[in-house]
């Protein structure tokens, strides 16, 4: 809707280019016209403007966090990718800028509460797969299987992430490790994004 007549768009651009002509800096925009804001994976110009930061380690700067991401653990992910190249995250409605001590506290506020949700998301799974197990089930993570039509079908990249955790902690390799092998690998997540400790040692306790 706002791709075809909104103006949100434009006021979207409008924003960036004052901030960044505001501290004579230069700027790119990158859209993703009539996509939704929930999977960021799947916007070509989220991917794009996240890369084109770290490669230049300058700042990404948006309207609100809300037009970046809709989920809470999709931004961390994205803030720490870009902290860890030596870039910063603006968001304007908000006042979060990741190069002032203010910008890092209301950040950091927001890992603490993506962990909390991490972890409740963990406990919920953990008490399904135990569950299931009881009562006779599979567990598509420890299969290698997803959920389709309330079945359980495969799923060939959670097969081959499986296989490769397998493999790995034969090896003698730690969760953090493997975490950081299958991130470098580009295999995805189970809920897509990246891979993280806790989530290996989660799939790692099904599988036994």
């Amino acid at each position: 809707m706002q791709a075809a007549g909104g103006s949100s768009l434009e006021q979207q651009e409008s924003a960036g280019l004052a901030w960044a002509a505001s501290r004579g800096l230069s700027a790119e925009v990158f859209r993703d016209e009539g996509l939704s804001g929930r999977d960021m994976s799947s916007r070509p110009g989220v991917s794009a403007a996240v890369a084109r930061a770290k490669a230049l380690g300058c700042p990404l700067v948006v309207l609100s966090l809300s037009r970046l991401g809709r989920s809470l653990v999709d931004l961390v992910v994205c803030g720490e990718a870009l902290a860890a190249a030596g870039a910063d995250l603006v968001s304007l409605s908000e006042s979060i800028d990741t190069s002032t001590a203010g910008g890092k506290m209301v950040f950091r506020m927001l890992c603490v509460l993506a962990q909390f949700e991490r972890e409740l998301v963990g406990e919920r799974m953990a008490s399904c797969w135990a569950y299931r197990r009881g009562v006779g089930l599979s567990c598509p993570t420890r299969t290698g299987e997803r959920v389709e039509g309330g079945r359980l079908v495969p799923d060939p990249p959670r097969v081959e992430a499986l296989a490769e955790i397998r493999r790995l902690k034969a090896l003698g390799r730690s969760n953090r490790r493997i975490a950081r092998e299958l991130n470098a690998a580009g295999m995805r997540a189970p809920r897509g994004g990246e891979w993280f400790e806790s989530t290996v040692r989660a799939i790692v306790g099904r599988a036994a």
